[in-house]
């Protein structure tokens, strides 16, 4: 047995059973053991060093070599995130404008670019630059001229931020302000903006969509954009990191929202939203933000959620 293979399964042990079984139930556990196995069996029949190219929602995409991410989860299951996905599609619609924060490879960015069409505009922004130069990439194989692709980051302050660049490109992170950057990293600083002081650059007429994945950092990203989103109320869609904000954190990211008039949200448990062999769309319902901070104080909501907020009415 290799050795990453005896690290995923000390894991799966030790951590991942017991969490599920805590939080989700016997049932959900057992799938998720399925899935594990189905997915480290699969894994064995691909080249993840190589770069590799599929078509996926009528768009192609160039995968990132050596992503343990979002390019093995696509080159494996050819699908990522497939109930988001489906909320988000049908939400969009031609004319809109879409504002992608953490565009990754271009998953999204390549999709809303799809759907609103050549009447509507999206603009990705992506912090690492070896994920910024694949999603350039992906947006420029679509053929269209409705999407601006940057290297920035969106954060609390306007400024710079150090980024660590590894082999593995979903290992690549923002470093913390107190962590020590050590001779052998390969750090770069990326300009960081608010969302405010962003999107006044812009000088946007309306903005329909803000989606973000940016693994910790919703809070700030909220907490920069205050002036906007009271401005703009768009939907939003957003993963929410319990695990690496904290309880306190996601408390105010959560009630953030609820001041700016948000509250009916679709959610879904991330480790849910995976290929629809092993799930289906009950494993996705309709709440509020009312409901999710109980479930945040009964310790009942999980390590990460994705919500979808639907345009406040007021």
């Amino acid at each position: 047995m290799s050795d990453s293979l005896i690290t995923y399964s000390n894991s799966l042990i030790t951590y991942w059973i017991p969490y599920y079984l805590k939080q989700h139930g016997l049932k959900d556990t057992i799938i998720e053991i399925l899935f594990f196995l189905d997915w480290k069996f699969k894994k064995l029949r691909h080249d993840f060093s190589k770069e590799h190219t599929v078509k996926v929602n009528g768009c192609s995409l160039v995968l990132i070599p050596n992503d343990v991410g979002i390019s093995e989860e696509l080159l494996i299951y050819n699908v990522h995130e497939p109930f988001s996905t489906n909320i988000l599609m049908k939400n969009l619609r031609e004319g809109m404008v879409c504002l992608d924060i953490g565009g990754n490879l271009g998953y999204y960015a390549t999709l809303e670019s799809k759907m609103v069409g050549k009447t509507g505009k999206v603009i990705a922004l992506e912090p690492s630059p070896v994920n910024f130069k694949y999603l350039e990439r992906n947006l420029d194989l679509q053929n269209e001229s409705n999407y601006e692709a940057l290297n920035l980051a969106c954060g609390g302050e306007d400024g710079e931020v150090r980024f660590l660049i590894t082999p593995k490109s979903n290992l690549n992170r923002v470093l913390k302000e107190d962590e020590e950057a050590t001779s052998d990293m390969n750090v770069v600083k990326v300009p960081v903006k608010k969302l405010d002081t962003f999107l006044k650059e812009k000088s946007l007429k309306k903005l329909d969509l803000i989606r973000m994945d940016v693994e910790g950092y919703e809070k700030q990203i909220l907490e920069g954009g205050k002036e906007s989103i009271r401005k703009f109320k768009p939907m939003i869609q957003v993963e929410v990191h319990l695990q690496r904000l904290g309880k306190d954190n996601t408390k105010k990211l959560l009630e953030v929202l609820k001041t700016h008039g948000y509250n009916s949200a679709y959610c879904i448990a991330r480790e849910f939203d995976v290929t629809t062999k092993f799930r289906d769309e009950s494993n996705m319902f309709k709440t509020d933000l009312e409901k999710l901070l109980k479930d945040l104080e009964d310790e009942k909501l999980p390590r990460c959620i994705i919500l979808f907020l639907e345009k406040p009415s007021n």
